[in-house]
C-alpha cells in the first residue's frame, strides 16, 4: 500500500470517480485507513469482512479494534461475506457474532452482503449461507435487510436499474 505506483493508480480511481475493493486482512486495516482517508472521495469496499479467520476471544477483539479504524473512514463500506473458517463448515452459529459486529461498526448503510461464490462453497451451500445470514440478521427491519441485500451494493456501485 505504500507503493507510489499503487498510490497513484489509487488517486486515478478517485478522480475517475471509479471505486476500489480492498481486500486484506484485518491486521492490515490500520495501514489501510491511512492510506486510504486522504481519498475521502473514493469509494472503497473491505472485502471479506475484513478477514476475521482466528475467532478466538482475544483475536476477535483485535480484529473489532482494526475493523473501528477502517470504518472510521466514511467512505469505506463492508461485504459482509467469506466467514468461512479453516477445516471447520460454515454455521450461522460460528458467524452470528463478526456480522452483527460488523453491522454495528459500520452501519447499515455502509454494509454489504456479499456470497463470495463459488468459493464459499467449499464450506455451505448457496441457500444455507443466505438462509444463516437472514437468521443472523433477524431483528432488522425489511427496509434494513434491503439496504445489505440490495440497495448499498445499487448504490456504491452504481448501478441502473431499468
Amino acid at each position: 500500500m505504500h507503493d507510489p505506483n499503487w498510490r497513484h493508480g489509487l488517486s486515478t480511481l478517485e478522480h475517475l470517480n471509479l471505486s476500489y475493493d480492498l481486500r486484506v486482512p484485518y491486521w492490515h486495516l490500520y495501514e489501510a485507513a491511512d492510506v486510504i482517508g486522504p481519498h475521502s472521495s473514493l469509494q472503497v469496499a473491505l472485502n471479506h469482512t475484513g478477514f476475521p479467520w482466528d475467532r478466538s476471544k482475544l483475536r476477535i477483539i483485535s480484529w473489532k479494534k482494526a475493523m473501528t479504524a477502517i470504518a472510521a473512514c466514511p467512505n469505506v463500506f463492508v461485504k459482509l461475506s467469506e466467514l468461512g473458517l479453516k477445516n471447520a463448515r460454515w454455521t450461522t452459529d460460528s458467524n452470528r457474532g463478526v456480522v452483527l459486529d460488523t453491522i454495528e461498526i459500520f452501519g447499515i448503510e455502509r454494509c454489504m452482503w456479499a456470497s463470495n461464490f463459488p468459493v464459499a462453497r467449499l464450506r455451505v451451500s448457496y441457500k444455507n449461507q443466505l438462509d444463516g445470514m437472514l437468521a443472523i440478521m433477524n431483528n432488522l427491519s425489511a427496509s434494513e435487510i434491503h439496504q445489505i441485500f440490495n440497495k448499498n451494493a445499487i448504490d456504491f456501485y452504481k448501478i441502473s436499474l431499468p
